[in-house]
């Protein structure tokens, strides 16, 4: 677990480089084949006609947001071509599991099963595929895919660069997160879907998108709803010289972490550091999920933060009528930006540098009316967009799912009826 968490911080480092990253991940891959004392080499074949039946490891199908991406590929997957069997590695449910689990031929808690065990009920159920939704983060059971439970396995969604362990076949993303020129950031072999990796299920709580607050308020807002984790030194930079480009301008932050007043005092002294007078600058704390959402409508203009992006506070900022400025990553984690940038037709508010960063935010300061237009028209874009197609993702992740068991003598279907 040390070695997870380890691993996962390391996305928050831009001095760390996808390689290096990737070394140290195959030290995890080595750490849970050593500690697996035999491993499946033979699996129940699949035979002709048969459905494909695909398993997700996960703790988080619930209000989460891997939960939040998964339901539309759930609730759209032909259950005429897959059987869906949940391994839930938590105790947690709530009202997003209770909506999810009916699209399940089976659902099993796995809470407290060893890694052995888990693995021998896959083996069991004949899983053809077999999904970890979690890689290095909370309620993870990485390890337990040492023991190559199913013929395919792939890495999805809840993790943002490379497992490590070797019996993970593919890596599932897009052009965006996963280009081909990435390969070698993987131990995975990339698998690209044709459009997006993530399917937004908006919110269920109607919240309005509202004017353009910059109109009445007389100043430009910018906002980013992050995790604070995620700043760092050349993000307050950054973020000060848009400020200092767009006079009089505010910035809201807003993060569950800016209930502690120690963080707040520190985020404070960063921007005095750099000129900024501590008057422009609100810091927002916890607040429930209606309330969260109404804060946008206190956002002009959003600002990314790097190397890590935003992922689900991106998409709940552009179905709350903020356009977010971003920065090209280079690696999946910093491409996530990209892929929710480039899908809702948005690609011209991604920079290449930091320059054109600050260029493209103070320059969308300066033109209130179209701002305000976009906004308004934002919704409906991004319902129009394949971040919203539930439909068309669920075919493209199928068709994904067939080509990848294609590939596999045990999951092609000429096993004898």
């Amino acid at each position: 677990n040390a070695y997870s968490n380890m691993l996962f911080a390391l996305n928050y480092v831009a001095e760390v480089s996808p390689i290096t990253a990737k070394n140290e991940a195959r030290k995890f891959g080595a750490l849970a084949r050593w500690q697996a004392p035999w491993r499946y080499d033979a699996w129940q074949p699949r035979r002709a006609g048969e459905k494909i039946r695909v398993g997700f490891v996960s703790g988080d199908l619930r209000g989460h947001p891997v939960g939040y991406f998964i339901e539309a590929l759930l609730r759209h997957l032909d259950p005429k071509r897959f059987e869906l069997f949940a391994y839930h590695a938590t105790m947690r449910e709530d009202q997003l599991t209770e909506r999810v689990k009916p699209f399940f031929k089976q659902w099993q808690c796995v809470h407290g099963m060893s890694d052995e065990n888990l693995a021998m009920r896959i083996h069991a159920d004949g899983v053809h595929l077999l999904f970890d939704l979690s890689g290095h983060t909370g309620n993870s059971r990485l390890s337990m895919f040492a023991f190559k439970p199913a013929p395919v396995q792939v890495a999805y969604l809840g993790y943002f660069a490379t497992t490590g362990l070797a019996e993970i076949d593919y890596i599932l993303g897009d052009q965006f997160v996963t280009p081909h020129r990435d390969a070698a950031h993987f131990t995975e072999q990339i698998w690209q879907l044709p459009h997006s990796y993530w399917c937004y299920t908006p919110p269920s709580t109607e919240v309005a998108v509202g004017p353009l607050p910059a109109v009445s308020n007389g100043h430009v807002t910018f906002g980013c709803f992050n995790n604070t984790s995620k700043l760092n030194a050349r993000v307050f930079d950054t973020w000060a010289e848009v400020m200092h480009s767009v006079p009089n301008s505010r910035l809201l932050l807003k993060a569950k972490q800016l209930d502690d007043k120690a963080l707040c005092n520190k985020l404070h002294q960063e921007f005095a550091a750099r000129g900024i007078d501590l008057s422009r600058i609100e810091l927002d704390g916890w607040s429930g999920y209606t309330d969260y959402l109404k804060a946008y409508q206190r956002v002009d203009i959003g600002l990314d933060p790097f190397p890590f992006p935003g992922g689900t506070t991106s998409m709940d900022s552009l179905w709350m009528g903020v356009p977010v400025v971003a920065i090209q990553g280079d690696r999946l984690v910093g491409h996530n930006a990209e892929t929710v940038a480039h899908n809702a037709g948005l690609g011209d508010w991604v920079s290449a540098t930091t320059e054109e960063y600050v260029s493209k935010a103070v320059d969308w300061s300066r033109r209130l009316d179209e701002l305000a237009v976009l906004r308004a028209g934002m919704r409906a874009r991004l319902q129009a967009s394949p971040l919203m197609d539930g439909p068309l993702f669920a075919q493209s992740v199928g068709d994904a799912i067939e080509g990848m068991c294609a590939a596999n003598p045990f999951t092609c279907g000429d096993a004898p009826p």
